[in-house]
């Protein structure tokens, strides 16, 4: 089962939650050597109270996986801003461009515990256009390059606090003559399947447009003024 959807989607009730989470920690207890409980994930570190959940709403991931370095923009707003991107939700966890979004991990066995566990979602880019054979004169044959963006919780019993620990890069190439991997495989209904994803970067924050799929994500920045962010964008695109 797949632990971090485990956790994060709504769909599980709590009491479904609960339970399989009990039953996966009395599993890893009854194969400790010992009596110490030393889970292997973030998740079942989480279920048996070894480390605290983190804030787990769309609001608190967005505002986390934004957050700006000292200086400089946030990477994620200034991407979604610079390139027509869309939010995906739980992809696939056998790809291995989609697999870091349920990343789980904790290292009990430090002196200092520590954990890093995916967001459950990636920011894929529409995609752009690279020539298959770019020494060749003879053929113009292309295939598209989608990169993918997906932000990590990582916690230190130090400071007991989940914070951003990374935004983990990778890419499909669909159509690359050495290594094909169409996107259709991973995402059968195609891109225009996901809602749009934009960024504000006066309150730094992420918003998606409107979807009836995900009634739960936000569709507007924290100022509100960025609401109509993703109308203007697609204004904008149609007079240029």
């Amino acid at each position: 089962m797949n632990q971090v959807r485990l956790l994060l989607d709504p769909s599980f009730s709590s009491k479904t939650r609960k339970k399989a989470f009990k039953a996966l920690c009395k599993n890893l207890d009854l194969n400790e050597l010992g009596d110490r409980f030393v889970p292997k994930t973030a998740t079942l570190a989480i279920a048996a109270g070894i480390a605290p959940p983190p804030k787990m709403s769309w609001k608190d991931r967005f505002a986390l996986a934004a957050n700006s370095p000292m200086r400089g923009p946030s990477e994620l707003i200034s991407m979604v801003n610079r390139d027509e991107c869309y939010l995906w939700v739980f992809p696939p966890t056998d790809h291995h461009a989609t697999a870091p979004v349920t990343h789980d991990r904790f290292f009990g066995e430090k002196t200092h515990p520590s954990a890093e566990m995916g967001m459950g979602f990636s920011i894929i880019d529409s995609g752009w256009t690279r020539p298959k054979y770019p020494l060749s004169r003879q053929t113009q044959e292309t295939f598209i390059q989608y990169s993918l963006s997906a932000p990590m919780w990582s916690w230190r019993a130090q400071s007991d606090t989940w914070r951003l620990g990374n935004i983990l890069r990778s890419r499909i190439l669909d159509g690359a003559p050495w290594h094909n991997e169409p996107l259709s495989d991973v995402l059968p209904s195609g891109l225009k399947s996901l809602p749009r994803i934009y960024g504000c970067e006066t309150c730094r924050t992420l918003f998606i447009e409107n979807h009836s799929d995900y009634p739960d994500v936000p569709t507007q920045c924290q100022c509100g003024e960025a609401s109509s962010t993703g109308d203007q964008n697609e204004s904008s695109a149609l007079n240029s």
